[in-house]
């Protein structure tokens, strides 16, 4: 696949990217509270993706250019017993070992929640979305970026599975046996930045 987007006008600036790997959900675990007083009313949803390709760029000075793989954890806390603090939307950072790019997390509420029979929740139903953005300079002063995103619904029973206890306490996660979520990404934008654009 060759990608020729321009930041404001066609550009001369060109990737040939590979067939890609689905990027892989090896981890997935929310938390909601017992709301009992004296105890802490935050619930999370914790996330561990990965992107095992590699993007390869062109030559420079200095040798080939990539894009390696990569692998994150994602995080996110929220009141949960307040109506006005959601989940919904909010972008939170990633972090990990990746010196080229920057992911995020987004939590999204569910467009159709027949299949798991419970209204969205930020702990049973719901969908996230990842982005990557990654960018390099090349040769001249050339500053190129790339932007993947990929989304996936969550909800039980579907794909979780967990265990309330006597105190109001819940714990969920990907279901037993289901090993590692594929997680398909599209290639959003292609941009030259800065440099031989043209």
């Amino acid at each position: 696949m060759t990608t020729l987007l321009p930041l404001s006008a066609s550009t001369a600036y060109s990737i040939t990217i590979p067939p890609l790997q689905p990027w892989e959900l090896s981890k997935l675990s929310t938390f909601s509270p017992s709301g009992y007083p004296g105890s802490l009313p935050y619930s999370s949803i914790y996330a561990t993706i990965s992107d095992p390709n590699t993007i390869p760029l062109g030559k420079t000075r200095f040798g080939d250019a990539s894009f390696p793989p990569s692998a994150v954890n994602c995080s996110l806390r929220w009141v949960g017993f307040n109506a006005v603090e959601e989940p919904w939307n909010i972008i939170t950072p990633c972090t990990g070992s990746l010196n080229h790019g920057r992911w995020t997390m987004q939590m999204l509420k569910p467009t159709n929640n027949a299949t798991a029979g419970y209204k969205p929740s930020g702990t049973t139903n719901f969908a996230l979305k990842f982005t990557l953005e990654e960018s390099m300079m090349m040769n001249n002063a050339t500053l190129i970026s790339l932007v993947f995103e990929a989304e996936k619904r969550f909800a039980v029973p579907d794909n979780m599975s967990g265990v309330c206890g006597g105190s109001g306490v819940c714990s969920w996660g990907l279901k037993d046996g289901l090993g590692v979520v594929l997680v398909e990404q599209v290639l959003k934008e292609t941009r030259c930045l800065m440099g031989d654009c043209y």
